[in-house]
């Protein structure tokens, strides 16, 4: 049977009626964008996806993983109220294809219903990349600040591995992962600092790998979680261009991603920020789903942009095309 057609045949196992949103123990999930790099799907391959951009809605609370290109017209497109709402980011490296969102959602934020500040978490550096980016848009907010509505603002804060948020019975946890320049060794993890995130609510879990080689961590903090979405490049591992070091060796492999899925046994593993390389998405799924089926046999969706995850007694794919 082709892997495209047991891919398939595995959403619609999953798919289930809609439970009310805002459920007690429930996590709703959407991922905003699944692209990957500046344009999207690597160096020289612009697509129409937007940048990996996780929303997550549970307890009341409307929090974003992660700022890149689209995230405030994929934020209109589920439901423009969320744009004033989204007031909780969390950022998991500094990477432009994570930013750039960013001063977006603090202006148009603040212009359709944020009145306080858009609080900001992520690793060493966000604070003073916050700063001058305050700066940068002094003018125009001073301009469109009046008595009816308050100066744009950011709160950040850089935070380190551990438990970073708790709120409505909603808590996020912080851990380091490795995602420092293939040029350089391991060394280079302190200038170059990435995190990955577990959210927990009423005993369900999701995580996300973020940017990042293969894991260890990544393994320890998504054991036995219901949702983890995980990065994935088809370039991965592969033998280095001539006189350049090794390409893409700052992602996972889609094995080694099975791997990872085989030994934390989530019980749903999604990919997002996909990078496809040359064969691009339309014939780049079939192999990477035959690549991760080389370590891993469970639960298995490739994320596209807008799908919908209901995370609760089961794991529902709501809109999986």
């Amino acid at each position: 049977m082709p892997n495209r057609l047991l891919a398939a045949l595995m959403l619609i196992l999953l798919i289930a009626g809609a439970p009310v949103i805002g459920a007690k123990g429930q996590i709703s999930v959407t991922l905003l964008g699944t692209g990957a790099g500046p344009g999207g799907g690597g160096r020289g391959m612009i697509t129409k996806r937007a940048n990996a951009i996780t929303l997550i809605e549970a307890g009341g609370l409307v929090l974003v993983f992660d700022a890149g290109r689209g995230l405030v017209e994929r934020l209109a497109a589920a439901d423009e109220r969320l744009i004033g709402r989204a007031d909780k980011l969390f950022l998991t490296h500094l990477h432009s294809d994570h930013l750039t969102g960013l001063a977006d959602l603090l202006l148009t934020g603040s212009a359709l219903g944020r009145r306080g500040a858009l609080r900001l978490w992520g690793p060493p550096g966000t604070e003073e990349m916050a700063r001058h980016l305050e700066k940068a848009f002094a003018w125009d907010i001073k301009y469109r600040s009046n008595r009816r509505r308050p100066a744009a603002s950011l709160e950040p804060k850089d935070v380190q591995a551990g438990r970073i948020f708790a709120e409505a019975g909603v808590t996020v946890t912080a851990f380091a992962v490795d995602h420092w320049p293939p040029r350089l060794d391991a060394s280079a993890r302190s200038q170059f600092p990435a995190l990955g995130f577990r959210i927990e609510h009423g005993g369900r879990s999701v995580t996300l790998s973020g940017d990042t080689r293969f894991s260890e961590n990544v393994i320890r903090a998504a054991k036995g979680t219901d949702l983890l979405i995980h990065e994935v490049s088809m370039t991965a591992g592969r033998a280095p261009a001539a006189g350049r070091g090794r390409r893409s060796a700052h992602h996972t492999s889609p094995e080694q991603a099975g791997e990872g899925f085989r030994r934390a046994q989530p019980r749903l593993a999604v990919y997002s920020h996909i990078v496809f390389g040359r064969q691009g998405a339309s014939g780049g799924e079939d192999a990477l789903i035959r690549r991760t089926r080389t370590a891993y046999n469970g639960p298995l969706a490739i994320g596209r942009d807008m799908m919908r995850i209901e995370v609760g007694d089961e794991v529902r794919v709501l809109n999986p095309n």
